[in-house]
């Protein structure tokens, strides 16, 4: 059984095209993907998490999180939750 890989990106900015293409290209890694938004007197922020549960090798996880710490506009931070072999 493979470990829980989670990665968490909080969106600091708004604009966040660089993000989106990145996720787009390793979407075969993306197993789940949860989006919080933060609102505020029913007004809608351009900040938010978001929440990825990954998948595959090893190598291909750690281009995708490397790719999103280049990002300048959010912060990236990852759990791994391991399984006892």
């Amino acid at each position: 059984m493979e470990d829980h890989v989670i990665y968490g990106i909080h969106i600091i900015r708004e604009h966040v095209s660089d993000l989106q293409k990145i996720l787009s290209e390793h979407g075969a890694n993306i197993k789940t993907r949860l989006g919080l938004h933060d609102v505020s007197n029913n007004i809608s922020s351009p900040s938010g998490l978001i929440l990825l549960e990954i998948v595959g090798e090893e190598k291909e996880r750690n281009e995708l999180f490397e790719k999103l710490q280049k990002v300048k506009t959010v912060e990236v931070q990852k759990m791994i939750f391991k399984h006892e072999k």
